[in-house]
């Protein structure tokens, strides 16, 4: 399965606003576990929890955002700098990592801070 950072990114906004994923909707069950692994495993969230591999409330509790998270989600927040990031991700290396889109959501919002 392929990573996107779209689905990273809605996951976290989710986890903001709810503090679980039992709502989270739009996406296939399974790309779903695979982000929050991904996450996990990125750092940005931490489980309490990890029943099994299926979506249940076991499963969907117990997750929260870490200060990492919580960082690039600021970063992230505005649409236009996030699409903006994506984009220049895209065009200079032809996918988008996340340590280069948080790179670019960091310097766009220096930028904007300091213009």
């Amino acid at each position: 399965m392929k990573r996107d950072m779209d689905i990273v990114r809605q996951i976290l906004f989710h986890l903001e606003k709810k503090n679980n994923l039992n709502e989270f909707s739009g996406y296939e069950s399974e790309e779903i576990i695979y982000h929050v692994s991904l996450l996990e495993e990125a750092g940005l969230i931490t489980q309490e929890f990890y029943q099994n591999m299926y979506l249940n409330n076991s499963f969907l509790d117990g997750i929260r955002i870490t200060w990492i998270g919580h960082e690039f989600l600021d970063a992230a927040r505005k649409d236009s700098m996030w699409e903006k990031a994506k984009k220049a991700c895209l065009e200079k290396t032809g996918s988008i990592s996340f340590e280069m889109v948080k790179a670019i959501l960091v310097q766009i919002s220096k930028e904007a801070v300091f213009t």
